[in-house]
């Protein structure tokens, strides 16, 4: 079984802080979060020479302000690391922490239902892929286009315009 190997530089991303300095002579290092939604997993995702490189996490403290890195186990070895941006990966699936692929896009004028496939994220936009038929199609995910978008019901009702539907 041949093992498929993921691009981590396609997945977009988002800086969520950076690494300080060192804390204590153990490779500990002080870590400056400036994304509230920012929750650090198993990885901590450092943005070395524009490759993102994952280090395992050994420990983090309560309030996620000193790390100490696998293998990582001295004042030298963090030491490089100091001033080096942490990022994390965007979930183009999330806007706001909301999941809209379990939502429903209703197209305002003639009532059609459509299911959500994914949000893309472009640099400038969002798109949100939604299943026409047996082919998939993009509506930008704009205010001009977005008349109501329901939490509680999960749907989206928006003015598709002319000619999305018939691409």
């Amino acid at each position: 079984m041949a093992i498929k190997a993921i691009n981590l530089h396609e997945k977009p991303t988002r800086k969520v802080g950076f690494l300080l300095k060192p804390h204590g002579y153990k490779g500990h290092i002080k870590l400056s979060i400036s994304d509230d939604d920012f929750e650090p997993s198993d990885f901590l995702l450092i943005n070395i020479n524009q490759k993102y490189v994952p280090f395992k996490i050994e420990h983090i403290n309560a309030d996620c302000t000193i790390v100490k890195l696998k293998d990582i186990n001295s004042i030298e070895a963090i030491g490089i690391y100091t001033g080096m941006d942490v990022v994390d990966f965007i979930d183009e699936n999330k806007v706001e922490g909301i999941n809209y692929t379990d939502y429903t896009l209703i197209d305002n004028e003639t009532k059609q239902e459509f299911a959500i496939l994914q949000i893309v994220v472009m640099p400038n936009q969002m798109l949100i892929e939604f299943r026409n038929g047996f082919k998939d199609s993009l509506l930008p995910f704009h205010d001009d286009l977005i008349v109501e978008v329901n939490d509680d019901k999960k749907y989206i009702i928006a003015n598709i315009p002319d000619g999305i539907l018939d691409l």
